[in-house]
């Protein structure tokens, strides 16, 4: 009798320890149309892993084929775009030409293929030249669409003000 109380005491600690690690792993809730959007277009989606983009937005991170990726929806489940992490030879020529010639001197950090609803495909480059910091978002042709100062790797963000998650300096 002794054993089997004790492994009933062991199944539910068990089972409310499983329940308590889902808890902590959805710290977002995400709405039936996001979730069934995200479903829909990548049914083989491994580690799904929920937060929040802003106020309407909803970022899935998860694991598709081996690759981490991410997908954005918005709150009514319109599908905004897919990011995945590449290597930084697999660039476009066009790109790499274009980060030679405007970002001499910058090491590649991270780089990500974007995918858009409109069929178009950019990459996020992420790069680093001492301590500052660079995202650059370029066309499959080089060109230059945006560049976002990370701000210095020194805590500080490009002013010299303390980083501040809040946004408060």
């Amino acid at each position: 009798m002794k054993k089997a109380v004790t492994l009933s005491m062991i199944s539910l600690l068990a089972l409310y320890l499983a329940g308590c690690k889902q808890t902590e792993s959805l710290s977002t809730t995400v709405p039936a149309a996001v979730s069934a959007a995200f479903a829909a277009k990548f049914p083989k989606a491994k580690s799904v892993e929920w937060g929040k983009e802003g106020e309407k937005e909803y970022e899935a991170e998860f694991k598709l084929s081996g690759k981490e990726m991410s997908a954005n929806f918005s709150e009514t489940g319109e599908w905004m775009e897919t990011e995945a992490e590449i290597n930084p030879q697999d660039l476009p020529a066009a790109v790499s030409e274009s980060i030679a010639l405007n970002f001499a001197g910058y090491d590649v950090e991270e780089v990500e293929v974007v995918e858009k609803p409109e069929g178009a495909t950019v990459y996020e480059v992420e790069m680093e030249k001492g301590e500052k910091s660079i995202e650059v978002v370029f066309s499959e042709n080089g060109q230059v669409l945006s560049q976002e100062d990370e701000g210095d790797d020194d805590g500080n963000d490009e002013n010299g003000h303390k980083d501040d998650d809040d946004g408060e300096k």
